[in-house]
């Protein structure tokens, strides 16, 4: 028996010497260009691999037709196989690439500079086509079934974003709706915001928050979230509202649909992995035209929309002396918060204007809402004293007239006052009323407290003690105290909405905390660490958090973080998200992830310069 087992081990050993010997030193080196698809949507992502064959060295490498793409991420292997006795060396470079315009490119030939020599890949034509159709695209409609069904690849890839407004063209000051849209009908594991149009020469009122809703295009039911924004534009001019970018995290069924759609794969989940994609909508023009000249009335003061105007007065009988309030209403769909007035002058009376309030309702198709102007009238004579109707001018851009809005004329009978002498009111020279009534000159000393003293029966004055008077001092300061910690909270809030960046970083890490916390145990995935850390990242930094690639660290955080330490740091955890998220290779589980995120953001916290 020993006998046959040392035959066979020396048979085994002959095989693997002589498997050895015949094998040969290296294959020709060679460079190959493959895509994981050659027709894609502008808002689809690609995978381009660079396969370098037969050297241990890459040297330098350069592909022809990048510069039609924008590189998303990269990543590298390396490796090595025996064929029939041939040894080969394989090195790979990943690229996933967005397309930056839609159209037919040339991806390649890669080109290998390599011992003085030149080495030539083959090259790849690239079908960049558009998810929208010529009528979506102009962007003043919504989906319909003729327009996203002029393209069939769009119901393939099972997701798309679209933004409308709901005008091409508007005069200034005149409200325009802007639509947001992101269509799906696939797995969503996340969506963020990567980049949001900054509507420079407009002014945005958002409209409520975002809603999600279903609908049916051409047989196929879609889930839609929409993200509404009501804009006015400030100046004249053509006015380009940038392209909106979603990132997203999407089930891909693409190796199921490879295996023949295995009946397993869909069951037990094996075959399905997530791939980030960046979706990206067209930019948007509006022609933005000067207010007509013709039959401009000489009191427009240039409010565009449609509007009403309603008077109230607080009572019509008074005596002079007395104040009523009078309060204009003014109610309509267009810029109300900035709606003024001109100062008001009333024959017989002291007016004194009140500040207005403002209710603007975000709810509805457009922004709609009421402001109030009130004022204090003070009659100065006794008699009938009428209050002449208030004009309200503005343009009505859906009529294309300029229009007036006014309200009715209303009488006051003004009596004398019952003692006259007493009753005059005059205005003092910082407009504040002195009704001589009220004025009482205090004469004497004021009178200390006093106290019945028990064993002599006399009454003394004491004095107020220490701990009273504290009391008392304490007392007086709480409202002064109380004042001036509401003009401190003021003061930050008026901050943060100036300085939105300001914002974000005074607020990066409490947001962060909030966001992990609100995954409950055993719901989190790595994409939803990665997003939560990207999105501290951006706010930290004030930048594009969600766009940031492990190889974008060095450059976008060297201004901020002085630690090269911390930045290998930030780099390695951006490796390791991918690595899960992708499905490679990782050798942490989730709650070491987490446990070394939160570990680096307490780092950043002290090392971020403010």
């Amino acid at each position: 028996m020993n006998k046959v087992v040392k035959g066979l081990l020396t048979i085994i050993f002959l095989l693997v010497v002589m498997l050895f010997v015949s094998v040969k030193s290296y294959a020709q080196i060679s460079v190959e260009l493959s895509v994981d698809k050659n027709s894609m949507a502008l808002e689809d992502e690609v995978q381009l691999q660079i396969a370098v064959r037969g050297a241990n060295n890459a040297g330098n490498l350069s592909v022809a037709g990048m510069d039609n793409f924008e590189i998303v991420s990269q990543s590298s292997g390396q490796s090595v196989q025996i064929v029939n006795g041939s040894m080969s060396v394989e090195k790979s470079f990943y690229y996933n690439l967005a397309p930056k315009s839609a159209g037919t490119f040339s991806l390649g030939p890669a080109i290998l500079e390599l011992n003085g020599s030149k080495i030539q890949s083959n090259a790849i034509e690239m079908q960049v086509f558009s998810t929208e159709g010529e009528s979506a695209a102009e962007g003043n409609q919504s989906p319909s079934n003729e327009s996203v069904g002029q393209d069939e690849r769009l119901g393939e890839r099972g997701y798309f974003v679209q933004a409308t407004i709901d005008s091409k063209s508007a005069v200034v000051n005149q409200q325009i709706i802007y639509t947001f849209r992101f269509f799906d009908r696939v797995g969503i594991s996340g969506a963020n915001i990567g980049k949001w149009p900054q509507f420079e020469g407009f002014v945005k009122e958002d409209l409520g928050e975002q809603r999600r809703f279903r609908t049916v295009i051409n047989g196929i039911e879609w889930n839609v979230t929409e993200i509404r924004h009501a804009l006015f534009p400030t100046k004249v001019g053509t006015l380009t509202i940038e392209p909106a970018e979603l990132v997203a995290s999407v089930v891909d069924d693409s190796g199921r649909a490879r295996r023949g759609g295995s009946l397993f794969g869909g069951f037990f989940g094996g075959f399905q992995q997530v791939k980030q994609v960046r979706l990206k909508t067209k930019s948007l023009s509006v022609a933005v035209s000067q207010l007509p000249s013709s039959n401009r009335p000489a009191n427009f003061t240039g409010h565009i929309g449609r509007f009403s105007i309603q008077s109230e007065l607080s009572k019509n009988n008074l005596m002079v002396g007395e104040s009523a309030t009078l309060s204009l209403s003014i109610t309509g769909e267009g810029n109300i918060r900035d709606i003024s007035l001109p100062p008001m002058q009333f024959e017989g009376f002291k007016i004194y204007e009140d500040k207005p309030t403002v209710d603007i309702r975000t709810d509805k198709e457009v922004v709609v809402g009421q402001k109030i102007f009130k004022y204090g009238l003070v009659p100065q004579k006794d008699g009938q004293l009428i209050l002449p109707a208030i004009e309200f001018v503005f343009y009505n851009p859906h009529s294309g007239q300029y229009e007036v809005a006014k309200t009715e004329s209303m009488t006051l009978q003004i009596s004398k006052a019952v003692d006259e002498k007493l009753s005059i009111v005059q205005a003092n020279e910082d407009n504040k009323v002195v009704d001589q009534r009220r004025a009482i000159k205090m004469l004497g000393q004021d009178l200390m407290p006093i106290k019945r003293n028990g064993s002599g029966g006399q009454w003394k004055g004491l004095p107020i003690g220490k701990r009273e008077l504290y009391a008392v001092v304490t007392l007086s300061l709480l409202p002064l105290f109380f004042y001036l910690l509401l003009q401190v909270l003021a003061w930050r809030r008026q901050r943060f909405e100036e300085d939105r960046g300001l914002a974000r970083k005074t607020q990066a890490y409490k947001s962060y905390k909030r966001k992990l916390a609100s995954f409950k145990t055993g719901q989190m995935k790595v994409v939803d660490l990665s997003n939560t850390f990207r999105a501290y990242l951006g706010d930290r930094l004030d930048f594009d958090g969600m766009a940031l690639t492990p190889n974008d660290v060095e450059k976008k955080t060297k201004d901020y973080i002085a630690s090269s330490q911390l930045r290998t740091s930030i780099y390695e955890l951006l490796k390791l998200f991918e690595g899960g998220i992708y499905g490679g290779e990782i050798k942490y589980s989730l709650a070491e992830l987490i446990t070394k995120c939160d570990l680096l953001v307490r780092k950043l916290e002290k090392e971020i310069k403010r």
